[in-house]
């Protein structure tokens, strides 16, 4: 259990071994993979992976999407 995970956004970028690899971003992060210009793309920092069990993980809603500039 990790509840300081709650409420983070991330980006499911494989999956392998019944888990997925998800990269969390924060929104400076988000913004510069997804070539926003977000004032400061320079000092954007790397994503953390984590490997997650499926039933660990929600889908964002677009409310979250919009925040994070995916969708």
């Amino acid at each position: 259990v990790r509840p300081e995970l709650n409420g983070q956004f991330g980006q499911a970028v494989s999956f392998s071994a019944d888990r997925y690899v998800v990269a969390l971003l924060d929104a400076t992060t988000a913004a510069a993979a997804a070539g926003v210009d977000s004032g400061n793309n320079n000092n954007a920092q790397q994503p953390t992976f984590l490997k997650l069990k499926p039933e660990n993980l929600t889908e964002a809603g677009t409310i979250d999407q919009l925040k994070f500039g995916v969708g």
